[in-house]
This record gives structure tokens, C-alpha cells and sequence, in this order.
């Protein structure tokens, strides 16, 4: 059983994403230049960006930091086709975030965000960013 927070942002944030899988699962993709689709153009370089990840993260409890750190390295590999090397400072970084209340959820709509806008991706500007990230992705 998770751990119980007092955040309903982190509640409503899983809705949103879960709701952004179901919309992205229905929708039919297709390449602008065939009019066929992903399996038909066999095309290798589909947006996987786009869909959500359903996979339920562990919530931060203050033990689990090389957890935390595996998921988001792998994280920004699924979505970036790059590797990250995450480094003993990054992860000190990443660990005082998880304390401030954030969670992998977050770095995932940060990711997300970042990649839509088409910006390069630094895992040290990603932790420290991350408040500012969030906050253009709610007022939007």
C-alpha cells in the first residue's frame, strides 16, 4: 500500500496523465507524408514523447533515493532515446527536491514539457528548474 500524502496535486496530476493516456490510445496516428500509419509507413521515429507512461511510481520515502535516481535516468532515456549519466551532485540535487515535496510525476511533466517545447534536456538544469518548469506548465 503507497504511502498517504496530503497532496491532491499529485492525485490530480495522475488523473491527468491517466486521462492523457486513454485520448492518446484512442486516437489513430498517422505520417503526413503517407496517410498511413506508424505500423504501415513503418516508421521507427514515432513521437513516444507524446503518451504518458502508466507506470506507478514509488513515492519518495526517504530511503529509496537510488530508486528514485534508476527511475529518473530511466525515465529521461525511454523519452529522450539518450543516455544520462546521473552523477553524485545531480543526485544530492534530485534528493533535496524529492524532500521538497516533488515527485518523479513531476519530472516526468517537466520532461514532457521540455521536449514538446523542443529545449535540450541537463539534468542539473532540470532539478533545479523544475519549480519553474511546473509552474509555466499550470498556466498554460
Amino acid at each position: 500500500m503507497p504511502p498517504k500524502t496530503n497532496n491532491d496535486a499529485t492525485a490530480k496530476d495522475i488523473a491527468k496523465l491517466n486521462t492523457l493516456d486513454i485520448q492518446n490510445a484512442t486516437q489513430h496516428k498517422t505520417s503526413p507524408i503517407t496517410g498511413k500509419s506508424g505500423s504501415e509507413s513503418r516508421n521507427k521515429d514515432i513521437d513516444r514523447s507524446i503518451k504518458p507512461t502508466r507506470k506507478k511510481y514509488h513515492a519518495y520515502n526517504g530511503f529509496n533515493i537510488d530508486y528514485q535516481v534508476k527511475e529518473l535516468q530511466e525515465m529521461l532515456r525511454r523519452k529522450t532515446n539518450r543516455r544520462y549519466i546521473i552523477t553524485s551532485q545531480q543526485k544530492t540535487l534530485i534528493q533535496q527536491r524529492l524532500k521538497d515535496g516533488f515527485t518523479l510525476y513531476d519530472f516526468e511533466k517537466t520532461i514532457h514539457y521540455l521536449i514538446q517545447q523542443k529545449q535540450s534536456i541537463s539534468v542539473t538544469e532540470l532539478v533545479i528548474n523544475i519549480s519553474n518548469y511546473l509552474n509555466k506548465i499550470n498556466s498554460n
